[in-house]
């Protein structure tokens, strides 16, 4: 392991593909970009070519690996102080020779090495200590650490009202930037039963890899609905700014919509991710919409139904969330990291 007390070399490193969805490397992207303001800063993603269209024209050094074991190479050739890991799961021998080498930092609320890491930045309280004899990593978690990006802003009470009460109401549907499962076409069948004519704004990362007219098709039935496909990237928020709600996944967008201001309904893949939005649903500023594919949806379109009818509580909600996320999530995180990286390394040596 690098001995040297002065912070020099970071190496991020991410999972980013159609398989695995986009949310782990733009929140990289977001932290890499202004951590590379004080040190030099490399970002290694595990995954496929989609990931480049986030990370072009960033003035961050980057390089895809089609294999995890490729991260051998990156660590012999970059020799980092700092690995800054934001992915879900890495097998055990390539954890191992990380953490041989630098000092872990963990972006991600969900990693099968959570345990042990150095340090630990979570948007939510985590639902159960990952050490309970004192030596576990240090965690830092709650909003203050969210990480939102620059391309999300909070949205005017005046402007959201205005929105609110136009006819059709706007509702948007983001699965995340690959949807591998196509929840989209699934939520957009159930959704084509309401009697209400609603406008939807359907956003489809680039990496969304089902047929477009099948989306189409699946409104076919019920006319009044009109439904506009949007394949969106950097202007994601220009068109949710514009939305009422927003069905969404449960990920990173569900705490920018908080940030912004915009109410959402969630559908999550799994009861062990509901900790992660607890805060939002606690707060009102977002409801659940399920947890598995059927009930979620019969629970979103119950939702939408009722919200649509009763736009005042929208109102509130929006309201709710105002003031409980901020936008220096990302410099908190930065600047924590810079800061604990000597004691981090005493205490490993």
């Amino acid at each position: 392991m690098t001995t040297s007390g002065e912070l020099e070399r970071v190496l991020f490193l991410c999972r980013g593909s159609v398989h695995d969805g986009l949310g782990h490397v733009i929140r990289t992207r977001t932290v890499a970009r202004l951590m590379s303001a004080y040190v030099q800063v490399r970002i290694a993603v595990i995954g496929d070519l989609t990931t480049r269209t986030f990370l072009n024209d960033q003035g961050l050094a980057f390089e895809v690996l089609d294999e995890e074991s490729e991260v051998q190479r990156v660590l012999s050739r970059y020799r980092p102080q700092i690995v800054v890991v934001d992915l879900m799961t890495l097998s055990e021998d390539i954890f191992k020779a990380v953490r041989s080498q630098a000092v872990i930092v963990c972006l991600s609320p969900i990693f099968s090495h959570l345990k042990s890491v150095d340090i630990v930045f979570n948007r939510a309280r985590l639902p159960q200590p990952l050490s309970t004899d004192g030596h576990g990593p240090l965690i830092r978690s709650g909003p203050e650490y969210i990480v939102i990006s620059s391309n999300c802003t909070p949205i005017s009470e005046q402007r959201y009202q205005n929105n609110l009460f136009r006819e059709p109401m706007a509702v948007a549907i983001c699965m995340g930037g690959t949807d591998s499962n196509n929840k989209t076409k699934r939520i957009l069948t159930a959704l084509r039963e309401i009697p209400r004519k609603l406008l939807f704004w359907v956003l489809l990362g680039e990496g969304y890899p089902h047929s477009y007219q099948e989306l189409i098709d699946g409104m076919k039935g019920n006319g009044h609905h009109e439904i506009i496909l949007a394949k969106t990237h950097n202007s994601m928020w220009r068109v949710l700014g514009e939305c009422s709600v927003a069905i969404l996944a449960g990920g990173i967008t569900t705490y920018e919509a908080a940030y912004a201001g915009l109410p959402s309904i969630n559908a999550l893949e799994t009861p062990d991710h509901l900790f992660l939005i607890q805060d939002l649903i606690d707060r009102g500023a977002c409801v659940l919409g399920g947890v598995s594919s059927e009930a979620s949806t019969e629970a979103i379109v119950s939702h939408l139904v009722r919200l649509e009818q009763h736009r005042q509580e929208l109102l509130e909600m929006h309201r709710r969330s105002r003031g409980f996320i901020d936008a220096y999530g990302t410099r908190r995180i930065v600047e924590d990291i810079l800061e604990s990286y000597p004691n981090l390394l005493a205490a490993r040596a």
